[in-house]
């Protein structure tokens, strides 16, 4: 593979995903009910909508494992330490990401007929350490990954100022969101426009000064 064709294709998946993750974000309007529901979560998962726009979101999400092998391996030379560690942590952090995205895409709803309190904000399962723990170390892995890996970005002006911040606070928010849906849309509005502006550059002329493998 070329230079200049893996540019391209790297830059084709950066738009993709943070095109698709855009969709699948906004068709969970779908199933969510009113904001003042008491069981709002269970009613999303037993919507008949459910599995097929969060395979979407999952697909969205595997595609996004590819995006950030994109942001790094081609400059890995480039970035140093810092992109080293960012790209490890984000990597790691969104790795958890996609297991809890597919869990809760195929195993959600059967929980939900079967034991439908284990699907609630203020039940057992969300008040579990270890299952709390995993979603909590899963936004501090990626968070901090995503912002080493633009420091490491802006530091050696591999891409333009304003798409690393607008992709970095997107990640930033949607990560530490958590349940406030409000927190994790503007994240993942502004994640997608920096991911699709990056994506655009990595497609522009080949950087013949970029290693490759």
């Amino acid at each position: 593979m070329t230079r200049e064709s893996m540019h391209q294709i790297f830059g084709l998946i950066s738009i993709l995903s943070a095109s698709l993750f855009v969709v699948w974000w906004a068709l969970l309007l779908i199933p969510m009910p009113a904001p003042d529901s008491a069981t709002l979560l269970l009613d999303m998962v037993n919507h008949p909508t459910w599995v097929l726009i969060n395979s979407l979101g999952s697909f969205a999400t595997m595609l996004f494992v590819l995006v950030l092998v994109g942001l790094y391996m081609p400059y890995f030379e480039k970035l140093g330490k810092f992109g080293f560690i960012g790209f490890l942590l984000s990597f790691m952090g969104w790795l958890l990401y996609v297991w809890i995205q597919i869990e809760e895409t195929i195993v959600w709803p059967v929980i939900a007929v079967y034991a439908p309190v284990l699907i609630d904000i203020q039940g057992p399962l969300f008040k579990d350490v270890v299952f709390s723990t995993t979603h909590l170390m899963m936004g501090i892995l990626f968070m901090f990954g995503v912002i080493l890996l633009g420091i490491a970005f802006l530091k050696v002006k591999l891409f333009p100022l304003y798409p690393v911040i607008l992709f970095v606070l997107g990640a930033c928010l949607f990560a530490i969101g958590g349940p406030v849906f409000v927190i994790r849309t503007i994240g993942v509005v502004l994640e997608a426009t920096g991911l699709i502006w990056l994506g655009l550059e990595q497609r522009k002329t080949p950087r013949l000064s970029d290693p490759v493998l």
